[in-house]
C-alpha cells in the first residue's frame, strides 16, 4: 500500500492498477509510469540522494525520454507526476 498527497488530497494506492487507473486521468500511458520507476531503479541510488529536486527529475526524465517520445502535454503530465513521488523516490533510493 503507498499513501501519496496531490492536489491537497491524500489518497491510498493499493495496487498497480490503482496506479494505472490514477494515470489515466492524465492520459500517460501505464509503460510510460513503468518506465518512470525503472529509471528510478537503473539509476545509482547514491546520485539519487545528492541530487536537488530538480536535478532528479531531470534525470529521471532523460531516462524515460531514451524510451518514449511525449507529447510536450504529456511530458508536463509526467513531470507533475515525478515531482509528486520525490520523497518516495527519495526513500526508494536511500533503501
Amino acid at each position: 500500500m503507498l499513501a501519496s498527497y496531490c492536489g491537497g488530497i491524500y489518497f491510498t494506492i493499493n495496487s498497480p492498477t490503482t496506479i494505472v487507473q490514477f494515470m489515466s486521468n492524465t492520459n500517460i500511458e501505464s509503460s510510460i509510469v513503468r518506465a518512470v520507476w525503472s529509471s528510478v531503479e537503473a539509476l545509482n541510488h547514491q546520485v539519487l540522494l545528492q541530487l536537488n529536486d530538480p536535478d532528479l527529475i531531470q534525470q529521471i526524465m532523460k531516462q524515460v525520454d531514451r524510451v518514449a517520445t511525449l507529447s510536450s502535454e504529456d511530458r508536463q503530465s509526467l513531470i507533475d507526476y515525478v515531482s509528486s513521488k520525490v520523497m518516495l523516490i527519495r526513500d526508494i533510493a536511500g533503501s
